[in-house]
């Protein structure tokens, strides 16, 4: 039986391919784990503190909307305020 060119080219890609699949998936693992070396996971489980319930009052609280006009207000003055800041902060810096 005889085994055409086109075949053996294929599978040589075939393996080829898969070998440098092979080395980069070590090579990932490899860099990962030294990345990782100096991690480690805490020592308490945070989703503890979250289900504590006992602080938390289980009556029922009547809705109060607020108003649209005041909470724009807010953004608009802490948006503003920090971009004052930030110019005064650039001012100062070039006046030096």
């Amino acid at each position: 039986m005889k085994i055409s060119k086109t075949l053996k080219l294929t599978l040589l890609l075939l393996f080829v391919m898969s070998g440098a699949g092979t080395a980069s998936a070590y090579f990932a693992y490899h860099m990962g784990s030294q990345a990782l070396q100096g991690v480690s996971q805490p020592e308490n489980n945070p989703t503890k503190k979250l289900g504590d319930k006992s602080k938390k009052s289980t009556k029922p609280t009547e809705f109060k909307p607020i108003d649209e006009k005041t909470i724009l207000i807010r953004v608009y003055d802490h948006t503003h305020k920090k971009n004052k800041a930030a110019e005064s902060k650039n001012k100062t810096r070039i006046k030096k």
